[in-house]
């Protein structure tokens, strides 16, 4: 069981997923369910929902058929992901017995496609799509545009939450941060989602990085005080009485939205600093590998 999520803003994209796998009903492992691949065109991620291995094995498949692509072309992309969905659920689940077997078989995925050259009329673009069964939409390109997409048990929580918190005219923070609150909400609510968090950013400029559990952890601080602002705002905002009876005041609320608008500037920064400090190693460790220096 898991919850994957996939946001679009101006920056890029942001893919997230937990780390929980329940398997049979009742054990649980920590388990990697976003794959990515780079070829010298495209970098692409596959997140997988449903039957474990099921998924792990279409992500694989499609995989091994986007890798040879040298051109970033979303219809062709598109085609490639189709034609493999298609014949995967002809060869492994339309042929199982039973509507309920092919049921507990299900996969979900979400796939991210950066182009790392050009070859496309906006080349910034980073498309995402979304596979549920044997259904592929391009959320990016199609008609019906949707910023964000979440597959998996959690799926429609994190819908919901999206729908409420999350504007794609945010900054690389906003898309980072709102998807790991997101995926904290939906891990406290629902047993099978859990564990630590992954997080990766693919950005327009055609760089990508990736946080892991202890990168958002900085961040804890921040989401609490942000859930204390959150119920301090509502009484004073949806209060048809004299809110001040109780101490309450708008005044007040802009001091909090200070307080945690300063603290998650505050982690933020502490967090590019940190990213800079090991980007800075690892040139000085190329560095010195290229001329042979210990």
């Amino acid at each position: 069981m898991t919850v994957i999520i996939g946001m679009q803003g101006y920056p890029g994209v942001v893919l997230a997923a937990d780390s929980e796998e329940t398997v049979s009903g009742y054990s649980k492992r920590e388990v990697e369910k976003v794959g990515q691949w780079t070829n010298d065109c495209l970098r692409f991620a596959i997140g997988g929902a449903g039957a474990g291995h099921y998924a792990d094995m279409l992500a694989d498949k499609i995989a091994a058929e986007l890798m040879p692509l040298q051109v970033f072309d979303p219809d062709a992309i598109s085609q490639t992901i189709e034609k493999t969905v298609v014949q995967f659920h002809q060869t492994h689940l339309w042929s199982r017995a039973s509507s309920q077997s092919i049921e507990d078989a299900a996969v979900q995925l979400i796939i991210v496609v950066q182009p790392l050259v050009g070859g496309y009329a906006d080349h910034e673009i980073i498309c995402v799509w979304e596979t549920c069964d044997s259904a592929v939409v391009n959320h990016t390109l199609d008609r019906h545009y949707r910023p964000h997409a979440s597959i998996g048990i959690g799926g429609h929580l994190a819908e919901y939450l999206l729908d409420k918190l999350f504007n794609p005219a945010g900054g690389e923070a906003h898309l980072v941060l709102t998807a790991a609150y997101v995926l904290r909400e939906v891990s406290k609510s629902i047993a099978q989602v859990g564990k630590d968090p992954y997080i990766t950013v693919f950005r327009s400029a055609g760089t990508a990085d990736w946080l892991l559990g202890w990168d958002l952890r900085d961040f804890d601080e921040v989401f609490q005080e942000y859930d204390n602002f959150i119920q301090y705002a509502s009484v004073c905002i949806l209060d048809p009485g004299p809110t001040r009876r109780e101490g309450f005041s708008k005044e007040d609320i802009a001091k909090r939205l200070k307080k945690v608008g300063d603290l998650a500037e505050e982690r933020w920064e502490a967090y590019l600093q940190k990213r800079r400090r090991i980007e800075e190693r690892i040139k000085q460790s190329a560095a010195q590998r290229s001329t042979g220096q210990p």
